[in-house]
């Protein structure tokens, strides 16, 4: 069987394109593309009719990667939800107390027995729950410690599979004496002085093992360092932004939900400088953070080039002319 040098470099820019495209998943594409493309090629009836049917085809294999990349999407929204919903119940408790709850209460001992997820329960559904909670004990007290299994699955990102059968949390406060907790003291709407809408108040975290009723969150030092840099505290998650087989920066991040309230995507291109600007509620830096370059939305470029290049690169290797004195089923 002969495959002359045309056909031979189309077949190659359709697999780099289908990896690019689909990831790993690109190979099983690919694949399936060059045999329907080898059987067209060597049919001589029902031309018409196969070409339809290769249509249906094709949509079919551009679909099925897809899927798993839609229940991403979802879980990521499911995230997002999580978060507008506890940064809205740190609202509700404020309406209550005129304050936000501290980042832990201490103990006769003077060591952080209850955390701020235990305070705000009451304030995301969870009122009856908050009740079997005995705050004359530590968080993980004889009595306390039965409750970790009900921990609310508003403290969970559903794509950390890790998380979701373990105690563990996956949203954090970040804690130090100018960022938006202040540890065992309160702070009020009043204090964050750089806009709440330009604070950081939640992070995500992922891998640091805290326990959704221990009071301990993320240091002021671990977050400004940066999103998913190394180290098991710091602010990271586990989404799949990445569709394709070429992963980018811009493709990457993790969610904070602000201070006022609102929900946003930090990407892991934000600088060490920019991170530490949003964690501080009072350095007098500007609020127009969302106009930086390095947060502004980039276009994927491979994930725009590739599936062009695929779907060109196919048709080429599909409807160019067939030499004549060539054996129908020696070319493909």
């Amino acid at each position: 069987m002969r495959f002359s040098l045309m056909t031979l470099l189309l077949a190659f820019v359709v697999v780099w394109s289908s990896l690019a495209t689909f990831g790993v998943a690109g190979l099983a594409v690919a694949a399936v593309l060059l045999a329907i493309a080898a059987y067209l090629r060597t049919a001589q009836d029902l031309r018409k009719a196969i070409l339809r049917v290769l249509v249906v085809a094709l949509l079919i294999l551009f679909l099925l990667p897809m899927i798993n990349f839609a229940r991403e999407a979802k879980r990521r929204a499911q995230c997002f939800n999580n978060m507008k919903q506890i940064a809205l119940g740190l609202h509700k408790y404020d309406d209550v107390y005129g304050c936000f709850p501290p980042a832990y209460v201490a103990g006769p001992d003077g060591t952080p027995w209850h955390s701020w997820r235990v305070l705000i329960l009451p304030f995301v559904e969870e009122a009856v729950l908050y009740e079997q909670y005995d705050f004359n004990e530590p968080w993980d007290g004889p009595n306390n410690s039965r409750l970790a299994a009900q921990k609310p699955h508003v403290y969970t990102c559903p794509s950390d599979s890790g998380s979701l059968e373990s105690p563990t949390t996956n949203y954090a406060a970040v804690v130090g004496p100018t960022a938006a907790w202040a540890g065992s003291g309160p702070r009020k709407l009043g204090d964050f002085r750089d806009g709440t809408d330009s604070t950081i108040l939640l992070v995500e975290t992922a891998g640091s093992g805290i326990h959704w009723m221990e009071p301990r969150d993320l240091s002021f030092d671990d977050a400004r360092t940066g999103v998913h840099v190394a180290g098991p505290a710091r602010i990271a998650s586990c989404h799949f932004y990445d569709l394709g087989y070429f992963y980018h920066d811009e493709s990457g991040g993790a969610n904070v939900a602000m201070a006022d309230g609102t929900v946003e995507f930090l990407p892991e291109r934000i600088t060490p400088a920019t991170l530490e600007a949003m964690l501080t509620i009072d350095g007098g830096e500007p609020t127009d953070w969302q106009l930086l370059p390095e947060l502004r939305p980039r276009p994927n470029w491979p994930h725009i080039v590739a599936p062009i290049v695929l779907i060109v690169s196919y048709l080429v290797l599909l409807l160019r002319p067939r030499k004549r004195g060539v054996a129908q089923a020696s070319s493909l």
